[in-house]
């Protein structure tokens, strides 16, 4: 996976596996953290077996609790029922989170 060229080491896929070393030292809602003083939407869906929701929620609580305080912090985190689909309203609702928080 990690030949030259390959899409992983061009930034397609697994950002984490660049750095091997970073995923022992912090996760994914730390990493995510670091910009906790930036607007942020987050979607998972329930039945997403990628993503098991118990884990999602503790990335979500995490989040939220990095954002706590921070000026500018908006965390938007939602669960939808489509599995490990973007369903059309995410996609619309996205586009209404980014149209307010870029003007």
């Amino acid at each position: 996976m990690m030949r030259p060229d390959a899409p992983l080491l061009q930034g397609q896929s697994a950002f984490y596996m660049l750095h091997p070393s970073l995923a022992g030292r912090v996760d994914f809602p730390d990493m995510a953290g670091l910009a906790a003083n930036r607007p942020l939407f987050l979607r998972s869906g329930h039945g997403d077996r990628h993503m098991p929701v118990d884990s999602v929620q503790r990335a979500f609580g995490r989040l939220a609790k990095l954002a706590k305080g921070t000026d500018g912090s908006v965390v938007d985190a939602a669960f939808h029922d489509a599995g490990h689909t973007m369903p059309a309203e995410v996609t619309q609702a996205a586009l209404r989170f980014l149209m307010h928080h870029l003007r």
